[in-house]
């Protein structure tokens, strides 16, 4: 009995290094980038579109520095996501597009691990959509499909088939290669809820890359997930 608690305080340990790792990963080029771009539209005057910018700078950082536990409800983590996906909008407007769907209200309470949709979004800048020059687009939707929600995080990008098989190589159950933001992620959902959670990925209808956060029904019936 003593070596199973140890086995599942060791388990719970390493879950939480594992997010703090991720909120240790926020990349400076991010924030100085974000400011710059604040500051330019300061300068040309164009105040309402730079008070907008400063309100989801300010979203993103408090969700990083003031919540420190380690579930939230999908509401905060979608605005959270949401924040960051819209700053980078702005930066990039002129070849970047961002098609963010509503949440829909039933799930707003439904609990889940911090920073679970932020690092996708930012892998889809970084990788998918890095070389688009122009007519880029991120989408963010839900999905009610069989028995299971999924939210979805897509591109439009040219990625090629040996990404994507990356991609499903990090996600394998058998996977003991270097840790990254998406098998981390993919990781933390499985063990938070025994396995009825986890991440897909593959090819966009857009072109790109889709990665997909699964839920099985059964999670939306073992906590409540109506907020009103």
């Amino acid at each position: 009995k003593r070596l199973i608690e140890e086995v599942y305080v060791q388990k719970d340990l390493k879950q939480k290094a594992e997010l703090k790792q991720l909120q240790a990963q926020i990349n400076p080029h991010f924030l100085y980038n974000s400011f710059f771009a604040l500051s330019r539209r300061i300068k040309r005057g164009d105040m309402e579109n730079a008070e907008i910018m400063a309100d989801y700078l300010g979203t993103y950082f408090r969700f990083l520095t003031r919540n420190t536990a380690d579930v939230v409800p999908l509401s905060l983590e979608m605005e959270h996501a949401e924040s960051y996906a819209m700053v980078q909008g702005a930066r990039f407007a002129s070849r970047i597009k961002v098609d963010w769907e509503t949440l829909p209200k039933r799930f707003e309470g439904l609990l889940v691990p911090r920073l679970i949709v932020q690092p996708l979004l930012e892998n889809a800048f970084s990788h998918g959509l890095e070389d688009k020059e122009e007519d880029g687009l991120l989408r963010l939707s839900y999905e009610i499909r069989g028995r299971s929600l999924y939210i979805h995080v897509e591109d439009n990008g040219e990625a090629k088939e040996e990404q994507i098989a990356a991609l499903r190589e990090r996600l394998r159950e058998d996977y003991h290669g270097e840790i990254t933001a998406i098998s981390n992620i993919h990781r933390r959902l499985k063990s938070y809820y025994k396995g009825k959670s986890g991440l897909e990925a593959g090819r966009s209808a857009m072109g790109g890359i889709r990665v997909s956060i699964g839920f099985e029904e059964e999670i939306w019936n073992e906590q409540p997930v109506d907020s009103r």
